[in-house]
C-alpha cells in the first residue's frame, strides 16, 4: 500500500491493527484492546478530530524533550565523576 500511495500516513493504530490479525486471533486480550483502540480512532474520525494528534503518536511528550533529559541526565553524571 505504501508503494502505490507513497503520500497516505496512517495513524499507527490502523497500521499494527492490519500488521497484528495473526495476534488478535490467538489473543483475545490484544484483540480487545486493539478493536477499542480503532473504535476509539473512528469516534474521533467522526467528530472531525484529526487522527494525528499526539495522542496518537505513541510518546507522551516531545521527543526533544527526551533529549534535552538525557543530555542533563548525562552532565549530572560526568560532574558526579569528575569529583
Amino acid at each position: 500500500m505504501q508503494q502505490r500511495f507513497p503520500d497516505m500516513h496512517l495513524p499507527k493504530i490502523v497500521m499494527f491493527y492490519l500488521h497484528d490479525a495473526d495476534v488478535r486471533l490467538r489473543d483475545t486480550e490484544y484483540r480487545r484492546v486493539q478493536d477499542d483502540a480503532v473504535d476509539a480512532l473512528i469516534a474521533e474520525l467522526e467528530q472531525g478530530e484529526s487522527p494525528d494528534a499526539p495522542s496518537h503518536s505513541g510518546c507522551a511528550f516531545p521527543l526533544t524533550w527526551l533529549a534535552v533529559a538525557a543530555v542533563i541526565a548525562l552532565m549530572a553524571l560526568m560532574a558526579l565523576f569528575d569529583r
